[in-house]
């Protein structure tokens, strides 16, 4: 899908830096440097792409090392510019004048949050219980992720009241505690106080 995780433009003197990388390895060099075949010798080889590769901070993928069989396919490949970005991704950043009028591309999609209440839908799905996943760690780092509501007790917070109905009985756990730490205090139930006996 994507094969490089970074851009890469090609230098202005990359025949000059393959020249220089070949220099080094190599003592007796022609002129024609395009013309070196890399098959013969797979140690000299290694070498050059990985003194390349770390100067142009670039290197030959696996899928296209059987292809470099020449020094010339080597400069050919450095010569490509790479973009870490799909190409629908470079159609939705274009500008709107290489694109056609009728066209207009999304490139990230528009996903439903219940948080979103400032949105045009309010926070209401018209799915209940359904989406709320992502899909991949690379998606997982774009788009916010939520657990939809399926069962009652998903919906406890918003029907359920809280309040306890035995707050301040005397068997409440709390005035409980209280009534066995003074047992020269009775707890009256009118007033919701202790008073002493």
């Amino acid at each position: 899908f994507l094969k490089y995780r970074y851009n890469y433009q090609p230098p202005n003197d990359l025949e000059n830096q393959v020249k220089e990388a070949i220099d080094k390895l190599l003592v007796d060099v022609n002129d024609d440097i395009r013309s070196i075949d890399l098959t013969k010798n797979r140690r000299f080889k290694f070498q050059l792409l990985d003194l390349l590769g770390e100067r142009l901070c670039h290197i030959v993928p696996n899928s296209e090392l059987h292809q470099m069989k020449t020094v010339g396919d080597l400069i050919d490949f450095y010569e490509r510019p790479f973009r870490n970005l799909t190409k629908y991704a470079q159609m939705a950043r274009d500008n709107k004048q290489t694109l056609p009028k009728n066209l207009h591309i999304m490139e990230h999609p528009f996903r439903f949050h219940p948080e979103d209440i400032h949105a045009y839908h309010g926070g209401e799905t018209a799915f209940p219980g359904k989406g709320g996943e992502v899909f991949s760690l690379r998606n997982k780092r774009l788009y916010r992720q939520f657990k939809p509501k399926k069962d009652w007790f998903d919906f406890e917070e918003e029907s359920f009241d809280y309040t306890r109905q035995d707050e301040g009985m005397p068997w409440d756990p709390e005035i409980a505690e209280r009534m066995d730490r003074y047992p020269t205090k009775r707890y009256n139930l009118k007033t919701k106080r202790f008073r002493n006996t």
